[in-house]
């Protein structure tokens, strides 16, 4: 996998995409034994903030709904804690769905 490569968190469902959230690109994964999604192309130097990844997978389990928060958490991360987690969520959402 060429670039800057990523890990995710345990996600216990099949992972079939990866995507940059920012520019909406697809991005190469691989879901590893351990349940970790590795994922490579992030263009980290076209926005000022932080990338985020979306994952998207075939399942609904609770343990995806977690993971599914990742991005939430980041965003907390980044703030340290200053970034409202309703309105970040709220955020995020809206540039899942487009």
């Amino acid at each position: 996998m060429p670039g800057p490569k990523s890990i995710t968190p345990f996600i216990p469902d099949k992972v079939t995409g990866c995507f940059d959230l920012f520019t909406r690109r697809p991005l190469e994964h691989v879901q590893r034994a351990d349940g970790t999604v590795a994922h490579t192309g992030l263009e980290r130097n076209l926005h000022n903030a932080d990338t985020v990844v979306a994952v998207v997978t075939n399942g609904s389990s609770s343990a995806a709904a977690a993971a599914s928060n990742f991005p939430r958490r980041q965003v907390m991360k980044l703030s340290k804690g200053k970034a409202n987690p309703a309105l970040a969520g709220e955020i995020l959402e809206r540039k899942l769905k487009g």
